[in-house]
């Protein structure tokens, strides 16, 4: 399975998503299955895959590293609403940001008038807690 993903992952191949959904039925996701659909996530820009990615690490008690938060960042990135959510999960579950962050999710936020508003909150929670990025 993890060769396959690689495979699909390497060439940025958004069939990985269904091969994920398929596997995880039978076998519990790793860290290592996380990263390689989050990057492709990222790369196609899936804010649904991100959001689902999220669930399940929380469900099989995944905690993710820096390149994970990163791409999941990425992926959202054009979703303000679900950009939004990553936020204030990743916030409240006292994981580090990864270098980047703010300026993504300030990008993000700025997509929608729903969001633009939350700039100055992003802005001030880094500004507040430098120890967190």
């Amino acid at each position: 399975l993890v060769l396959l993903l690689k495979m699909l992952s390497s060439v940025n191949d958004e069939r990985i998503f269904e091969v994920y959904r398929e596997s995880k039925r039978n076998v519990s996701p790793t860290p290592t299955t996380f990263l390689l659909v989050l990057s492709v996530a990222a790369f196609h820009y899936a804010a649904y895959v991100a959001k689902e990615m999220w669930r399940d690490m929380h469900t099989t008690g995944t905690i993710p590293g820096p390149d994970a938060l990163h791409f999941m960042l990425k992926a959202v990135s054009r979703d303000p609403q679900v950009a939004y959510e990553v936020f204030e999960v990743i916030r409240q579950s006292n994981l580090k940001f990864p270098p980047g962050s703010e300026s993504c999710l300030i990008e993000a936020f700025g997509r929608s008038e729903d969001t633009r508003t939350k700039i100055s909150q992003v802005r001030n929670y880094f500004r507040s807690t430098p120890e967190r990025h």
